[in-house]
């Protein structure tokens, strides 16, 4: 089960190590990720400093375009929002699942596919059937010395997955996020920044 998540004003402490972004925010631009087949462009979003992943708050839209290498014997392209959650004790004991699963079918009619995913302010826990407020990004890690080594992280991404016809095929681009819910008021927004287009990513 999740760890429970206060909405309030104040983030949770395990979530301390996201906190002074409220005060101090990052740049905002423009994050692509490609491999041979697929890219994909995040636009006019917010980059964690250490890490280079695309943050996002309480409700965000995740916004932007999938660009293919070829279009020739492509069945399907598919982009989802996924939620995870891996608890891990000791060496022997791990258990994981998908708490998020937000998909959109963007065809297959252009090699430039917009797309538009919303993070849902609420998961169901599959053990007690509940909602409960999404948790944010976390990495935590408590271990004593009479105690096994406990290990809990809650991660997001987004992936695309391209089907082709021939053999069944399938490619996917994974791009991690950051989700971290933020008190609104305490959000400081700077203005959009220049959003890079497919025409002058190929000229890179």
């Amino acid at each position: 089960r999740a760890p429970s998540y206060d909405v309030g004003a104040h983030p949770p402490a395990y979530a301390s190590a996201h906190s002074h972004h409220a005060h101090h925010p990052n740049p905002r631009g423009s994050v692509v990720r490609r491999n041979d087949i697929v890219t994909v462009v995040l636009q006019d979003v917010e980059v964690a400093a250490g890490t280079g992943r695309p943050m996002f708050g309480r409700g965000a839209i995740v916004r932007g375009e999938v660009g293919l290498a070829t279009t020739n014997d492509v069945v399907s392209v598919v982009a989802r929002l996924e939620g995870r959650m891996k608890i891990r004790l000791g060496d022997l004991t791990s258990t994981h699942h998908t708490f998020v699963d937000v998909p959109v079918s963007l065809g297959t009619t252009s090699s430039v596919l917009p797309f538009s995913l919303t993070f849902p302010e609420t998961f169901t826990d599959r053990d007690d059937g509940q909602s409960y407020p999404l948790v944010p990004s976390l990495d935590l890690r408590d271990k004593t010395e009479d105690q096994d080594d406990l290990r809990v992280r809650v991660a997001y991404r987004l992936v695309v997955t391209v089907g082709r016809g021939s053999l069944h095929l399938q490619k996917t681009l994974e791009v991690d996020l950051d989700y971290v819910p933020r008190s609104p008021q305490l959000v400081n927004m700077p203005g959009p920044a220049a959003r890079p287009n497919f025409v002058e990513l190929k000229e890179l």
